[in-house]
């Protein structure tokens, strides 16, 4: 998952460790959709932010 801020500054996430936790299917695939949700709905809120600070050298 990738997100380009204004100004060129480029976040980008990666998801791993699900696979790992030897979870059932269906428990694998709740958590995936809860842990995509969370980020669909925190991501850009994120790149609204960093965008509107002021950056220094």
């Amino acid at each position: 998952m990738e997100r380009t801020v204004r100004g060129g500054t480029l976040v980008r996430f990666t998801r791993t460790g699900f696979r790992d936790r030897c979870w059932q299917a269906a428990v694998l695939q709740e958590r995936y959709r809860e842990n995509t949700e969370g980020w669909d709905r925190f991501l850009p809120r994120l790149a609204d932010y960093a965008s509107g600070l002021v950056s220094t050298p």
